[in-house]
């Protein structure tokens, strides 16, 4: 009998870890084991003498003692060559092939193998020392085909319930359940989670709120979400039964009236949300709709149906535990852009890509609080989640980490209802999903999270300009911010700081909300402290602001300023920079080494509506180079053109501070920023004004006899829908399922770039001659000729002429018709659409040729066609002459 195992207490049990046992010994060897009817009752024949350093078995069936994984530990100093990590595998691989274990775990507690015994992989043949078998194994790669090396941790407690098992010991149960569910003698990688992106789903269900309520858009895009969480938290196991929305979903099923669920969700469901994940001090908490509730919490009668309608949608939906992380706010983003208040605002919000690329250059990971004080819904915040698991891991260990405090500052009020703290808490609750997950019971403890991170601030109309930090080590040492810019209000706000008595805090800071937003940054970023800040251009090239660009290069280095493209956000032609500044400790110190600079004229994606993403990203490679720069400012060599690192002495001499100053006129015109300046002579530009006035009188003559002509043409007018079918695109056709499925076949949007294409992917739905319109974007309601294989968006409509008509209407000839009748039955004001049900709806008519017999004229139909191709002609070429009026230099040499 075992000695270990009588002084151990683990004669009759292991440490229970959930339905297994572990038992963590060194001097009991298999014999014992068998002995104790820990293990499978069989002759280990030569191994009945070994010593595991550790096993995990299922012993709930009695009959059938499985061993789950053998565990070898190793001091470190035994663990450092290839040869001794070798053995070291090799020594617990025969252990569980003797054992017919599911997995071995090699560790030195700092680094950690998990193979699989029972797969072979001809690299990693050997013999058995003891035996002389031939063996083999295979290492258990992630989802990315990465060597899996997650810590091996189980304290030394029985827990045999898993909600109350400790955050380290779950992890390592987990890895252990995966590895029994994905991996087999055939198979040593994990199955790559398929994320889903319900953006469609959420679409559809604000179009439905939209519609019906006509409330703003950013009220129904709080209700979305609010039924989102509902969703998701019931998916996660967290909101269980009674409370749950599938127990709501059978109410209906059981002949409830849609009023009475609509009662128990406001009075029920919901409250148990709150119960949860309890308000913060700003009366914040993840969910804030009052279209299917009132303010007081109370349910909306009247709004029952549609209450039913949205969740059914829902519901059709599969679960939301695998969400797309960019998800929330992709989704803000693509609803609030709609909305009038917002642009009023000034409030732009910032592309995940931007985001991305500025975490990455911020060495987040090194610092020790994050701050955003204007942060939207979180995404400065939030990536740093998705970029360093150990950032994310504080949130779900109690061991000795360091901690990074994280905090995000918005304003709002309860007149205006921008609440962007209530989504990003409800961003943050998606990006902790799986920690969530795991510890159900621990909602009060996320929720204190939430209301940690983010705060809202509306006690005053500064918001986060009243917010001081009073001592040095109070302040962040990193800030990430895309403050609002804006001029109209910033007066009324200079007034209330005069109020407050804070204009000593904001002297030298410029003009605009910008100005102050940027002077905020500056005065609470602790010395020596980073941040990276968007700011438009007028922080560099507006005169008023001369006082604001002294104080940034007294109080700060500046190590980067990259230049990006124009309308890199949703809904505004704003000219933006990323300005990289470092707090000095000593303001008497000058800089010294150059600054950084890049120009931007690709973020991924495209930028317009769709962003579908592309190959070329400059910020990408600006990103590389600058994380380069910081090793060696002052020797740093670089080759791309796109960056020059400019002697600050220099830069400072210069009256304002716009990059692309510093780059020859002939350089922007080689990498497309500038367009090439034509200069004519006098005489050039004479010759040029007398050949357009002679076009002009000749153009003229041409709309003259067309105008004669088509007075002989008799028309009979028809409604679009008496010869037209239509049909709408799918949703499915994401820029994720496009990068997903490349191939030959064009997919068409809403964009009018590009002829309206937006990928090519490896199938099509229509292979047809018809005509397609945009439904949405910049130019609702605009028509284009197709033929051939391709697929649409649910941004885009086809049109096909009915078939007792095809042989009698020329498509060329609807073409220029409809684009000329779309453009008057566009709907919405914000969001202009032209929908399917609009055309429909449309009861005005267009004229089509007929014969004397009163039949459609399909010559004539071509003889019109082909005079709106001339007068397109005439309109191109007048345009054309007109922009090199306006563009071309006249020199008087």
């Amino acid at each position: 009998m075992s000695e270990e195992l009588i002084q151990r207490g683990f004669l009759k049990k292991g440490i229970f870890v959930g339905e297994y046992e572990y038992f963590p010994t060194h001097s009991t060897t298999l014999k014992q084991y068998k002995h104790q009817k820990i293990i499978a009752n069989k002759n280990y024949k030569k191994y009945e003498t070994r010593k595991p350093d550790g096993l995990i078995v299922d012993r709930r069936n009695k009959s059938d003692i499985q061993v789950v994984t053998v565990i070898e530990n190793k001091k470190p100093s035994e663990f450092q060559t290839d040869k001794q990590k070798k053995e070291a595998i090799e020594q617990c691989n025969d252990l569980c092939q003797v054992l017919e274990a599911k997995m071995g775990i090699i560790t030195d507690g700092i680094v950690t193998y998990w193979i699989n015994p029972l797969h072979s992989d001809i690299k990693n043949i050997y013999t058995d020392r003891t035996t002389g078998e031939t063996r083999s194994y295979s290492f258990i790669l992630s989802e990315d085909k990465q060597k899996i090396q997650n810590n091996f941790f189980i304290k030394d407690v029985s827990q045999p319930n898993y909600e109350k098992l400790d955050v380290r010991t779950k992890d390592t149960y987990d890895v252990i359940k995966k590895i029994l569910a994905q991996t087999s003698n055939q198979n040593s990688i994990f199955e790559k989670t398929k994320e889903v992106d319900p953006l469609n789903l959420a679409k559809s269900v604000w179009q439905d709120i939209y519609v019906n309520t006509g409330k703003d858009p950013t009220k129904c895009l709080y209700n979305v979400v609010e039924l989102f969480i509902f969703k998701f938290l019931s998916d996660l196991n967290v909101l269980k039964s009674p409370y749950d929305f599938y127990s709501l979903l059978n109410m209906y099923d059981q002949g409830k009236s849609n009023k009475d669920v609509l009662e128990f969700y406001a009075r029920n469901s919901r409250q148990e949300i709150i119960k949860l994940f309890k308000k913060g001090k700003d009366g914040t908490t993840i969910i804030n709709g009052t279209i299917f509730v009132n303010s007081d919490g109370e349910p909306v009668e009247s709004q029952s149906n549609l209450f039913k309608n949205s969740i059914r949608k829902y519901s059709e939906f599969q679960s939301l535990k695998n969400i797309k992380k960019e998800f929330k706010t992709k989704l803000f983003e693509t609803f609030l852009k709609q909305s009038q208040d917002k642009s009023r605002l000034g409030q732009f919000f910032t592309p995940r890509k931007v985001v991305k690329a500025m975490v990455e250059i911020a060495d987040v990971n090194a610092a020790n609080f994050v701050c955003d004080p204007f942060c939207g819904v979180g995404g400065f915040i939030l990536e740093p989640l998705q970029i360093y698991p150990q950032i994310k891991s504080q949130f779900e260990t109690n061991g000795d980490i360091k901690k990074i405090k994280l905090l995000g500052f918005d304003k709002g009020s309860d007149e205006d209802e921008h609440r962007t703290i209530i989504l990003a808490k409800a961003n943050m609750l998606i990006y902790l999903s799986d920690i969530i997950e795991k510890n159900p019971t621990l909602t009060k403890n996320y929720s204190q999270y939430f209301n940690d991170t983010f705060k809202l601030l509306s006690e005053s109309n500064l918001g986060t300009l009243k917010v001081k930090f009073e001592s040095e080590e109070e302040k962040p040492d990193l800030i990430l911010s895309n403050p609002p810019y804006v001029k109209k209000g910033s007066r009324s706000l200079r007034d209330e700081i005069t109020e407050e008595g804070l204009e000593s805090e904001y002297k030298s800071s410029g003009v605009g909300v910008e100005g102050l937003a940027l002077k905020w940054i500056i005065n609470n970023l602790r010395k020596g402290g980073k941040a990276f800040v968007i700011i438009p251009n007028g922080i560099l090239d507006n005169f008023a602001n001369n006082e604001l660009r002294n104080e940034i290069k007294n109080q700060c280095f500046v190590n980067c300023i990259i230049s990006l493209p124009l309308k890199t956000f949703f809904n505004t032609n704003k000219k933006t920079y990323i300005l990289g500044i470092e707090k000095k400790i000593n303001t008497n110190i000058k800089q010294n080494f150059p600054l950084f600079t890049y120009l931007v004229s690709n973020i991924g994606e495209m930028l317009n509506s769709d962003r579908f993403e592309i190959e070329e990203n400059d910020l990408e490679n600006a990103k590389n180079l600058f994380n380069q720069f910081k090793g060696s400012k002052n020797s740093f060599k670089v080759d791309d053109s796109r960056c020059k690192l400019i002697n600050f002495g220099n830069f400072d001499k210069s009256k304002y501070w716009i990059i692309e100053d510093f780059w020859e006129e002939n350089e922007l015109v080689k990498l497309g920023i500038k367009k090439e300046k034509k200069i004519y002579s006098i005489k050039q530009y004479g010759n040029f004004l007398k050949g357009l006035i002679n076009e002009i009188e000749i153009s003229n003559e041409k709309i003259k006899k067309i105008e004669e002509e088509i007075s002989k043409v008799n028309f009979v007018e028809k409604k679009v829908t008496d010869i037209l079918d239509i049909y709408l695109g799918e949703a499915k056709y994401t820029k994720e399922y496009i990068n997903d499925n490349k191939g030959l076949f064009p997919v068409y949007s809403a964009q009018t770039l590009n002829n309206g294409e937006i990928g090519k992917i490896n199938s099509y739905d229509w292979d047809v001659e018809g005509l397609t319109w945009s439904v949405d974007g910049s130019y609702p309601g605009m028509v284009f000729y197709r033929k051939g294989k391709f697929s649409m968006t649910c941004h885009c409509g086809l049109l096909l002429i009915k078939e007792e008509f095809k042989p009698k209407i020329d498509y060329k000839f609807l073409l220029y018709l409809l684009n000329i009748h779309f453009p008057n039955y566009i709907q919405g004001q914000g969001n202009k659409r032209l929908k399917k049900t609009h055309i429909e709806q449309d009861t005005e008519k267009i004229k089509i040729p007929i014969n004397k017999e009163g039949e459609f004229n399909l010559i004539n139909q071509k003889e019109i066609s082909n005079k709106y191709e001339i007068i397109e002609e005439i309109k191109k070429n007048l345009k054309d002459n007109y922009l090199k009026l306006l563009e071309y230099g006249i020199s008087l040499d």
